[in-house]
């Protein structure tokens, strides 16, 4: 799409951006092209598959920039691979990261296992500015965000905290998974760097395992090169299926997000359930936050049941909610976080989150919602019996 063209609406720059033409047969659909080995004498910086120049990645980055806003992007094949290559990548020994101590399990143990060792330092630090401005220090080379964050659903002042930073020649990067772009767009907010796991929404269908980091071109020139030396490229089918699946993501998301509020409200009146958290309900903490700084409150849902029901039945009794552990497709999964997405976290640190045992996740899909609410009330109210 030309940039010099109008401003175009979000459905449309899900269908139309990026893409390749099919200059053979001219067939609509991208072509999918396999080759690793290409003629470089004709054509320059285009095609190896571990540089991130082969063209159907390059077609999801075209696509994925214009949705979030930046400059340039690496597609990756995992979620982690996006963001180990951007720390890798811009933080040297000796420096500080700032991250939330409620981020994924995945990305924490990437600073305990990874990051220590190599001599980079780290603090974890509550979801709130505040928190973060008393961890900053001159080494202080980097914040990354989580926003809403794995599983407790914690919201940061975006704005707030880069206006409090400003000057300080830190690099701000983010997890937009759970918001997507369909509802947050954290470079307008200023943030530098944004990363996804392509595996969740993105992607969509429980099918692909990618990920995807975004910024200015200053620092996608850098993480371009650590990330090519750790060689987490993505190959060309799943590259196609992604641009394929990011065709439909504002519909998807935008019903996701619109039964998770009606799921919400359920549960929040429901008397079984002992604690909810979804930034759409008021009573939430973050809703006002979540109302001002998102275009949407997203699509997940993290809620507790009371003693008396089972859990085990509770997830038995399940029809259509699938018990699993990844999340962002189009059907509705639910997982026991403590055993899933957090289970390699020190047990100590997930008590001090009001990560249990007992806290469920909730991905919400595109079902009809009737349907839904009636699955969780019936598998409810048999984990009670007997």
């Amino acid at each position: 799409m030309d940039k010099n063209q109008r401003k175009f609406g979000i459905d449309t720059l899900c269908v139309h951006s990026g893409g390749l033409k099919d200059q053979t047969w001219g067939g609509i659909a991208s072509p999918i092209i396999n080759s690793t080995a290409y003629r470089y004498r004709e054509i320059k910086n285009r095609g190896y598959p571990r540089y991130f120049e082969a063209p159907n990645q390059i077609a999801v980055v075209e696509k994925m920039c214009k949705l979030e806003h930046t400059e340039d992007g690496i597609l990756v094949s995992s979620g982690m691979a996006a963001i180990s290559s951007t720390i890798l990548g811009l933080v040297k020994t000796g420096q500080h990261i700032i991250i939330q101590e409620e981020a994924y399990g995945g990305t924490t143990e990437l600073f305990t296992n990874i990051c220590g060792p190599l001599g980079i330092k780290y603090s974890f630090v509550k979801a709130s500015v505040e928190a973060i401005m008393t961890k900053i220090t001159d080494q202080t080379a980097m914040i990354f965000l989580e926003c809403p964050t794995n599983p407790t659903l914690s919201i940061i002042d975006i704005v707030k905290l880069i206006k409090s930073i400003k000057g300080k020649n830190i690099i701000t990067a983010i997890d937009n998974t759970f918001a997507t772009p369909i509802n947050q767009n954290p470079a307008l907010l200023g943030i530098d760097i944004v990363t996804h796991s392509g595996t969740k929404f993105l992607s969509g269908h429980s099918d692909l395992c990618c990920g995807i980091v975004l910024g200015a071109k200053k620092y996608i020139n850098q993480i371009r090169i650590t990330a090519r030396s750790l060689g987490g490229s993505l190959n060309a089918n799943d590259s196609y299926l992604l641009e394929r699946s990011l065709k439909t993501l504002n519909l998807r998301v935008s019903k996701q997000t619109d039964n998770a509020q009606k799921l919400a409200e359920f549960l929040y009146e429901h008397s079984e359930v002992t604690s909810i958290k979804y930034p759409g309900l008021e009573t939430d903490k973050y809703h006002k936050l979540a109302k001002n700084q998102m275009h949407g409150f997203g699509s997940m849902i993290s809620f507790e049941l009371s003693e008396e029901c089972d859990l085990e039945k509770f997830m038995e009794a399940l029809d259509l909610i699938i018990p699993a552990s990844s999340l962002g497709g189009l059907e509705t999964t639910i997982s026991q976080v403590w055993y899933s997405s957090h289970q390699f976290m020190p047990v100590d640190q997930r008590i001090k989150l009001g990560i249990n045992e007992r806290l469920l996740r909730i991905s919400t899909g595109i079902e009809y919602i009737d349907d839904l609410i009636h699955d969780l009330n019936m598998a409810i109210q048999k984990s009670l019996s007997g």
